[in-house]
């Protein structure tokens, strides 16, 4: 036959120790300590109204100068009185204890399908807003220099036109966009003089000034007075 043990803290203090009964079996009350019992239900301890005098079911009954006095518990609800006074444990106390447990199970329950629902979903649409969103953000060709094509232009027999400023630059200073005549009047691949230069919106000198803004120049003038400005070479145009 199961034996059980009787040794809560309670039940140690109470004097309610090496009580051995059947699991089922009600504790006598000849096994408590009537006069600190008696002495807590006068003074209505706290403790005796916080916790039953120990886990599962008791039943103690004894009369003590005259007063009767009744502790007892059915394993989960237990209740006290003495001469008149009654006292039982709260109804939503142990309803609250109840639902206290049923919401820890719930949510211990619930935990891993809510992680599971808020897992991030991998879908292949997602997987081609990556892929479109990769491609968007590559950096864009860089533009061509513009300066740069003007200056490959001086060289390029069919560049804008019609022209052939390339030959034109060859004829006047070998293709030298700094060069300086002897006398120091012309200057550049067209071998501007500094007063025509500077009559088309030129500044400074012309053979400080890039190649493609030369021909840039070139061309304004040529659009004014045709290849007059350049009575020997302009033929090549």
């Amino acid at each position: 036959m199961k034996k059980t043990i009787l040794t809560t803290t309670m039940a140690l203090g109470l004097g309610i120790t090496g009580v051995a009964a059947d699991q089922n079996a009600e504790a006598s009350s000849q096994d408590v300590n009537k006069e600190e019992l008696a002495q807590m239900a006068q003074s209505n301890s706290s403790e005796l109204n916080n916790s039953p005098l120990h886990e599962g079911a008791y039943h103690y009954n004894f009369n003590l100068n005259g007063v009767n006095y009744t502790f007892e518990s059915d394993g989960t609800q237990f209740s006290w009185e003495y001469g008149g006074y009654n006292y039982e444990q709260p109804e939503q106390e142990v309803n609250e204890q109840e639902s206290t447990q049923n919401t820890q199970n719930d949510t211990q329950e619930a935990q891993p399908q809510q992680q599971e629902e808020n897992a991030p979903q991998v879908t292949e649409e997602s997987s081609e807003q990556s892929q479109q969103q990769t491609e968007n953000t590559q950096p864009a060709a860089p533009e061509q220099n513009t300066e740069q094509t003007q200056t490959e232009n001086v060289s390029n027999p069919n560049n804008s036109g019609g022209q052939n400023w390339g030959a034109l630059a060859q004829c006047e200073s070998g293709g030298d966009p700094s060069v300086v005549s002897s006398n120091g009047l012309y200057h550049g691949l067209y071998q501007f003089d500094v007063q025509t230069w500077q009559s088309i919106g030129g500044s400074g000198l012309p053979s400080d000034a890039s190649a493609a803004k030369q021909t840039q120049m070139a061309q304004k003038l040529y659009e004014d007075r045709g290849s007059q400005p350049w009575p020997v070479c302009g033929t090549n145009l």
